[in-house]
């Protein structure tokens, strides 16, 4: 069964509390290895923050290292703030413009309808 390599399966007749022992044991293992595997992923982010930070400092294009990153704009733009690099603020989205009759279109989810305004 896909996605269940770790997960034995508890025979039919197994004694109840031997199956929840043997149940235990695989929860004990499995969030062991999350957490060794979350504690990973910690370092291995501080370094990509790290090395990332040093690129745009050194003068690489800030496009190309969030781009190899692979982290989103918003913490990417974080770290380098973070490090005290100038980040310059987000624009506006400037509205749509007017159709044939002049009308804008609404945003996403708005109504023209009077109990909604």
């Amino acid at each position: 069964m896909p996605g269940t390599d770790f997960v034995r399966y508890a025979p039919v007749m197994e004694i109840p509390e031997t199956a929840q022992a043997n149940a235990l044991r695989d929860v004990a293992r499995l969030g062991a290895e999350r957490a060794e595997a979350l504690a990973s992923v910690e370092r291995l982010t501080n370094s990509l923050r790290d090395a990332t930070v040093l690129a745009v400092r050194s003068g690489a294009p800030r496009s190309r290292a969030r781009e190899l990153s692979k982290v989103s704009s918003d913490l990417f733009y974080a770290w380098l703030e973070g490090a005290g690099i100038e980040v310059r603020r987000r624009r506006k989205k400037m509205a749509a413009a007017p159709d044939s009759q002049g009308r804008r279109p609404l945003g996403h989810g708005a109504s023209d309808t009077p109990e909604d305004t």
